[in-house]
């Protein structure tokens, strides 16, 4: 193992804030892991929110940042990282990885001296990434986030969602660009990326990769309030909408076939879409519902998810998940629901380092379930967890 060295992170801007979050996660695990200290390089995001990572208190965190002077005169040495490099040198294991990079470290010093931190920066996929996660699934002691964020929301105080004194159940319906669109002719165009489906009308939505329709979160959240007292639970409904959805279709358009009439019923159809498919969840009691894209929006889920009890999510996304991985108490675990189509979800653990102690994670099978099935489980969960979910059942 090299002797003591200083390491940071190397990020992109453009991807999604909890897409850095969790590569941050591995990276900062892997430098410890080979004896490295961490400094940081403030973390920027032009896809999600400009300030998300100072709402979060994420980049005034860290006791050693670059902008200091005696980092500021070291260089940066990037270690580049990704799957096609360590499928070349047949890495497989963490202690492969782990002898790689303290091989790879030991040589940039050699080169550069001490005045070096060492830069980790992902290129390409990053399925290894598990192999930290499952050797190191536990949240490192001296993370200073969640006091950060928790200063941050002292400071800045911003008004809660939820009812007092109630169950709080957040239920998030991403959509956006992993979406599939109902054409106004009733067929089906999914837009997730990596669905070999993508971009192809289709007759039967199930042909999509991942598709849970929003009308399947609403039919959830109706038979769990309806095993509530009324005013007792408090739901917020968040959605990112399907706007991006048909920007990404109309940015294809050449791939598609439609008459003049049929694009024009398309885009007719998006101005009410959002509208359409959220109205329903007006029909709940004590439920809020936010739609759309937005800063204030973003933050407000970011808040409710960190505060709530019972989280329901679909396959759709795994924003939540690893923002949990980081930002988690486990005096106050979540009760995680994933609605899914084959009844399989991810190892959360393995996959994004979600400690088992953070979440209980809930598979309900969407097609083939019976909510007096999964009521028993919600019980079980809420029990262990102390909530006042007995208090509040339905007569």
């Amino acid at each position: 193992m090299p002797e003591h060295f200083w390491f940071t992170f190397i990020h992109n801007p453009a991807v999604g804030f909890t897409d850095n979050l969790y590569q941050f996660n591995s990276f900062y695990k892997l430098g410890c892991a080979v004896g490295g200290s961490y400094v940081h390089n403030p973390l920027r995001n032009y896809r999600s929110a400009r300030g998300i990572f100072e709402f979060l208190g994420f980049n005034q965190s860290w006791l050693y940042s670059m902008n200091q002077p005696e980092f500021k005169k070291k260089r940066l040495s990037r270690l580049v990282l990704g799957d096609a490099l360590l499928a070349r040198e047949k890495i497989q294991t963490f202690e492969g990885l782990k002898n790689y990079v303290c091989l790879r470290i030991a040589e940039i010093r050699k080169e550069n001296s001490d005045d070096v931190v060492i830069a980790f920066e992902l290129r390409g996929s990053r399925a290894f990434f598990m192999l930290i996660q499952e050797a190191l699934p536990e949240r490192p002691r001296e993370y200073p986030v969640m006091p950060a964020y928790q200063a941050v929301r002292q400071r800045e105080s911003k008004r809660s969602l939820w009812q007092p004194e109630s169950l709080r159940i957040l239920v998030h319906v991403r959509q956006g660009d992993t979406a599939t669109i109902r054409t106004p002719w009733n067929s089906y165009i999914p837009v997730l990326p990596w669905d070999e489906k993508s971009y192809k009308e289709l007759r039967c939505p199930q042909e999509a990769k991942i598709y849970v329709p929003t009308e399947t979160f609403f039919d959830f959240l109706k038979q769990l309030q309806l095993h509530l007292q009324p005013n007792s639970y408090s739901t917020i409904v968040f959605s990112d909408g399907y706007r991006a959805a048909f920007s990404k279709i109309y940015s294809r358009w050449r791939q598609f076939r439609f008459s003049l009439w049929q694009w024009a019923k398309l885009i007719g159809c998006q101005f009410r879409y959002d509208q359409k498919m959220f109205n329903i969840f007006k029909k709940l009691p004590d439920t809020h519902c936010l739609i759309g894209e937005s800063d204030p929006n973003l933050y407000d889920l970011i808040q409710s998810c960190l505060t709530a009890d019972i989280i329901v999510i679909g396959t759709q996304q795994r924003l939540i998940p690893k923002l949990l991985s980081i930002y988690h108490d486990t005096a106050r675990p979540k009760i995680l629901v994933i609605l899914t189509p084959n009844g399989i979800v991810e190892n959360y653990t393995a996959v994004l380092g979600l400690p088992a102690a953070a979440a209980t994670i809930i598979p309900v099978p969407i097609y083939q379930y019976q909510f007096s099935d999964i009521w028993p489980v919600l019980m079980a969960a809420t029990t262990r967890y102390n909530l006042s979910i007995k208090e509040n059942l339905s007569p």
